[in-house]
């Protein structure tokens, strides 16, 4: 945004347009202070915006920090820079604005904050189990048969977190972006078939009515098969680990079009209502923690996954009737 000596603004991009909600050529001829909005909410953006100009009349750079409360009532932090604008001659005709707006940049700086919090949280149960038990160990506290069962104890948590962290990078390479997207042909009937023969020990022991329909794929798909698999693996272990002994499950592939089903259903505990909402939030993990443990995580990866195959995720879930995974996906080409 560009002001005259007088601070009548000269001219405005796009970006500024987005920043005070205000068209560019409406803008122009228009005090600055009043483009901005000047109320009491933004008193302490309009001394520090003086300043920035007086600066840059002097020939100097400025710059600031404030929140602008826009026409619409937004509340958005802003950082900005002031510059002198010359003529020819090196005579000071003017000053530029650059706005910055930096509510993402607060916004992650907040989340991740949270997350660091919540590792830390989730990080410190099973370490405190694993230190207090060895300490009684190693003290003799401990004796006979009670230290086979305190050393499973110990290896049972260590493995949990051992998962929690490969979740926790897994997670963050995903969301960052740097996970590398290995493209290939996918064959689904060979996924759903993996899948089965992967978890069938759990399907014996748990006696599971288990049933895999691999439907025929008339066009070719391309995506990264290993994150589908953990996809697809992800989504059953959730069905196997949530139900009681002899319910069923069912796993199916359908392709209509220019999309890709997936689906899993299980006749298990199902997800009580007012939880459903929070299912996919990270380290959640609802009623069912005093039942079976785990990181919180799986259903957060399983989302970043459907995204960086351009899908969308799906669940429907009742209480002691079971819960329906279905994960929808566009027909991807070779690129």
């Amino acid at each position: 945004m560009t002001v005259d000596p007088e601070g009548n603004v000269i001219s405005m991009n796009r970006a500024a347009e987005e920043i005070v909600g205000m068209l560019p050529r409406s803008a122009v001829g228009i005090r600055r202070n009043d483009v901005l909005n000047y109320s009491e909410e933004n008193v302490a953006l309009q001394r520090k915006m003086r300043e920035c100009f007086d600066e840059a009349l002097r020939g100097e750079q400025g710059e600031g920090e404030a929140d602008l409360v826009d026409m619409k009532g937004r509340r958005l932090p802003l950082m900005f820079r002031s510059a002198p604008v010359r003529d020819n001659r090196g005579d000071i005709v003017g000053v530029v604005y650059v706005l910055r707006d930096l509510g993402r940049e607060k916004e992650l700086d907040m989340l991740r904050g949270e997350f660091v919090k919540a590792v830390s949280h989730e990080f410190r149960t099973p370490l405190s189990t694993i230190v207090g038990m060895a300490e009684m160990i190693i003290d003799g506290e401990v004796k006979g048969e009670k230290v086979t069962e305190y050393m499973e104890a110990i290896l049972s948590e260590g493995s949990r977190l051992t998962d929690l962290v490969t979740d926790v990078l897994n997670l963050q390479r995903m969301e960052s972006g740097k996970e590398v997207f290995r493209e290939a042909e996918v064959d689904f009937k060979a996924l759903l078939l993996d899948t089965k023969e992967f978890f069938k020990p759990v399907i014996a022991k748990k006696e599971i009515m288990y049933s895999s329909k691999p439907g025929k794929a008339a066009r070719k798909f391309y995506g990264d098969v290993e994150r589908l698999k953990h996809l697809l693996r992800s989504l059953v272990d959730n069905a196997l680990t949530y139900c009681d002994q002899g319910t069923r499950v069912e796993v199916s592939f359908t392709q209509r079009g220019e999309k890709v089903h997936l689906k899993v259903m299980d006749e298990g505990w199902g997800i009580p209502k007012d939880e459903l909402k929070h299912v996919s939030e990270k380290f959640y993990r609802g009623s069912h923690v005093l039942k079976e443990k785990g990181t919180g995580l799986g259903l957060s990866i399983c989302g970043e996954i459907v995204k960086m195959h351009g899908g969308r995720i799906m669940l429907d879930s009742e209480q002691g009737r079971g819960t329906t995974v279905t994960v929808e996906l566009p027909i991807r080409r070779k690129k």
